[in-house]
């Protein structure tokens, strides 16, 4: 099932984003819950495809704000508040998540302890945690899962939190075609040479920075960000992502986590393990 409420920022004042919740079509309870974020000037519906993959296949409740990418917006994609805020809602009861997940699904909502952070090429600076140890909101925290993510300085610092007791898995899946969007390939080189404690990075041949929008791209992101996603590589980040937060919540092994230079096929797609660390 799919909803839509508005979710409030704590420490906000009211301010709200619209959100879409994704609630997985399985009989059991939802083992997990998802955050996922998309990326600079896109929407939540950029990543729907993914979202509604991803909780049918993990079981998982997905929430997916638009974040405002207006860089006069107190709580613009790319500003320290927004990354405090979201750190803040996993603070506590929750009480705003679960204020916007009944909201949008008609009824009262117990939403899973355990979660993901889930990014978007800008969005990784937000997903990378930091803030999430700094407010001892971490402890039920799983996994980060990086979808072709930017690494500024704000993201590495926040990945070197990730360690000892706060040690979590940080998953990258990489565009293969180095583009503007993630600094020419750069950010992926920056991100591997900060990994923190448990880490895997794997890129997919002819990969697009777009590849987990799918077929939800448009041809602005396509002119800017391109190229358009393949439709196998687009399925391979659902399978793979899947495959790994899957492990996150229940403690299996079945994702992705071979020694570097491993070549895999994924579905009708090829993936190439980049690095890890802690995984194998």
């Amino acid at each position: 099932m799919i909803g839509r409420s508005t979710l409030v920022l704590p420490g906000s004042n009211g301010y709200a984003v619209n959100t879409t919740w994704y609630f997985p079509n399985h009989d059991e309870a939802p083992i997990g819950l998802i955050f996922m974020q998309h990326g600079w000037t896109r929407t939540d519906t950029n990543l729907s495809a993914l979202a509604q993959q991803l909780a049918d296949q993990t079981n998982s409740i997905v929430v997916s704000p638009t974040v405002s990418s207006n860089p006069s917006d107190r709580y613009y994609i790319l500003n320290d508040p927004i990354n405090r805020a979201v750190a803040a809602l996993f603070v506590g009861d929750r009480s705003e998540l679960t204020a916007s997940a009944a909201a949008a699904a008609g009824h009262p909502v117990s939403l899973p302890q355990h979660f993901v952070l889930a990014a978007h090429s800008a969005a990784g600076t937000l997903a990378t945690a930091g803030y999430l140890v700094d407010a001892g909101a971490a402890s039920n925290l799983k996994a980060v899962i990086l979808f072709d993510s930017v690494a500024d300085g704000d993201a590495t610092t926040g990945m070197a939190k990730l360690a000892g007791a706060n040690a979590v898995p940080v998953m990258l899946i990489a565009a293969d075609v180095p583009v503007t969007c993630n600094d020419g390939g750069a950010a992926t080189n920056t991100t591997i040479n900060s990994a923190p404690d448990k880490f895997v990075a794997i890129m997919l041949d002819h990969g697009s920075h777009l590849d987990a929008e799918g077929a939800n791209t448009d041809s602005l992101a396509t002119w800017v960000c391109g190229p358009a996603p393949t439709p196998q590589n687009a399925a391979a980040v659902q399978i793979i992502s899947a495959a790994w937060i899957n492990d996150a919540f229940t403690g299996s092994h079945t994702g992705i986590y071979a020694p570097a230079g491993t070549v895999i096929a994924v579905d009708g797609a090829t993936a190439r393990v980049l690095a890890v660390k802690g995984l194998n």
